[in-house]
């Protein structure tokens, strides 16, 4: 996992944020904060999304490759699996 995130960070020019289970700053349920991430939950494969939900776990991962202006975000609820998206990303 150590060599993931660093080739990780060694892969991106701008900010990378890893946040992990942000519905718990404001004591959400995970499904209102899903719900309210409108932008990208047309990206969250239901299966997932369902997976995320039931075990009210949620990884997220912004990445800017290449500038501070465009990024990707990616949900899971696991953390190597995660990062393994963010790296597809950056192929």
């Amino acid at each position: 996992m150590k060599d993931k995130l660093n080739t990780l960070f060694s892969k991106c020019e701008g900010p990378i944020h890893i946040t992990y289970n942000a519905h718990k700053d404001c004591y959400e349920p995970i499904e209102k904060y899903l719900s309210e991430e409108k932008a990208q939950l047309e990206e969250i494969d239901e299966k997932l999304r369902k997976e995320i939900i039931q075990k009210d776990s949620l990884i997220e991962i912004q990445i800017y490759p290449d500038t501070p202006i465009g990024f990707y975000k990616i949900y899971h609820w696991d953390l190597e699996k995660a990062v393994d998206e963010a790296l597809e990303c950056l192929d």
